[in-house]
């Protein structure tokens, strides 16, 4: 599944709106109604009906708001109670979210919803610094509370205002079912980080493709289920913009792993050696081991210090053993161990001893087998004067594989962990993080965040 970030929707929008000639507002109008359907399909599986659903829309002045807008009208058209509350100074809603707006308006002013319809205009109030608590206080309890303040291209904490609302949103639940628009207001769309704070979603609705924000924590709890809306985006438009990230789903684990023949035994499903274990840390190689074992490898030896063994074998006497970490382990031995392997593992409770800094360096330079490093292997690696490069040069001969959490990955990369949590995918990708951010992007594209 193909991850977008903001910049990248954005530039989707623009060409589906001026190549293929769909209009803006037929993209809103899109995104109004799938973002209404994925409602009713949640609310019905929790037994809820439409019919006098008490709903709070609250919306912002960007075309964010203007989806909010569309599901307003789709669930008075429902027969449901909509209480909208536009939060932005209404000279701020242009473009498609103002033709929104205006349908909205119209519809309750002239009633011709089976629902019964309220809008309420409180962002001009809100500029002029009137408190906003007893607004909220006033609306009473609600059924479904629909985010869709800001969108995906917050930038900055959220402050004033916003802060209480959000606070606000989060206090409904769980008598309150919350449907955020795009992504929860608050969270970046790029990083899944929380700008302040964040608004907790029972649904997340997007469209076109899913956000980096989406996937990446604390974004990905904070969504609660997601759903994806297609809104007219054509794949091949969204090709041509290439995304840089995709989610490995469990579809796409499926398709790549190959069939298992029905008379395979465990010498046709591959050989693969894992190196970890040292004194005390024998159960962290057993995990390993076991891991590889139920991912489909046929044989799984495990070497590590010779007092892991028992250990090894007491939790899993499937698994093979050997001694790797003793003090002076003779190359010729480590060169047995390799024979006849088709994949390489080592790092889990590896330790950092000169032995495991000796078995590190003849695994990066003196095999050819598919390497996968995890654990104290990064941390070793990341000792060298130049880390990349060396994985790099051992790269050349076959596959290397890392598997760093967020604290390894900065100590490879020479960084703190806060700068490389700021964009991942750039970190994972050979790029520099970017400077620290302070500001909304104020891009054409249906789904940009309004000022704040």
């Amino acid at each position: 599944m193909r991850l977008v970030t903001a910049a990248e929707i954005r530039e989707c929008d623009r060409r589906t709106i001026e190549e293929v000639g769909l209009p803006g507002f037929a993209l809103m109008e899109s995104a109004g109604r799938g973002a209404t359907q994925a409602l009713l399909d949640a609310l019905d599986a929790r037994g809820q009906r439409v019919q006098g659903l008490r709903v709070g829309v609250f919306a912002g002045g960007g075309n964010n708001g203007g989806d909010g807008f569309v599901i307003a009208r789709e669930l008075l058209n429902r027969g449901a109670q909509v209480t909208t509350l536009l939060l932005a100074p209404r000279a701020r809603v242009r473009g498609d979210a103002a033709i929104a707006l205006q349908a909205l308006e119209r519809l309750i002013h002239q009633r011709l919803s089976p629902g019964l319809g309220a809008l309420l205009p409180w962002g001009d109030a809100l500029e002029e610094g009137e408190p906003l608590q007893p607004l909220l206080d006033s609306l009473g309890p609600l059924d479904v509370a629909v985010d869709a303040l800001l969108g995906t291209g917050l930038d900055r904490p959220v402050r004033g205002p916003l802060l209480e609302i959000i606070a606000h949103l989060n206090a409904l639940r769980p008598a309150t079912f919350v449907l955020a628009v795009d992504l929860p207001s608050g969270l970046g769309s790029d990083d899944g980080q929380e700008r302040g704070a964040a608004v907790q979603a029972d649904l997340t609705v997007t469209f076109g493709a899913m956000r980096l924000g989406h996937w990446l924590y604390p974004g990905r709890a904070r969504c609660g289920r997601t759903a994806l809306i297609d809104i007219g985006i054509p794949p091949g438009v969204l090709e041509r913009v290439g995304p840089r990230a995709h989610a490995l789903t469990r579809p796409l684990c499926r398709d790549l792993l190959p069939p298992r023949h029905a008379a395979g035994h465990k010498g046709t499903f591959g050989h693969a050696l894992l190196f970890g274990g040292d004194a005390g840390k024998a159960g962290a190689l057993a995990l390993a081991a076991a891991a590889a074992l139920r991912a489909g490898a046929g044989r799984v030896p495990a070497a590590g210090h010779p007092a892991a063994g028992p250990v090894v074998t007491a939790l899993h006497p499937e698994i093979m053993t050997a001694g790797a970490l003793e003090d002076l382990l003779p190359i010729h031995l480590l060169h047995e161990l390799l024979q006849g392997k088709d994949v390489l593992a080592a790092g889990p409770g590896l330790g950092q001893r000169p032995p495991a800094r000796a078995l590190l360096h003849a695994l990066l330079h003196e095999t050819l087998q598919p390497l996968v490093l995890d654990a104290d292997a990064l941390n070793l690696a990341a000792q060298e004067p130049d880390p990349a490069a060396t994985l790099a040069r051992s790269a050349l001969r076959r596959p290397v594989l890392l598997t760093p959490h967020p604290g390894e990955f900065a100590r490879l990369t020479r960084q703190t962990t806060p700068d490389l949590l700021r964009d991942p995918v750039a970190a994972a990708g050979g790029g520099a993080p970017p400077p620290p951010r302070g500001g909304v992007h104020k891009g054409a594209g249906p789904h940009r965040a309004p000022p704040q």
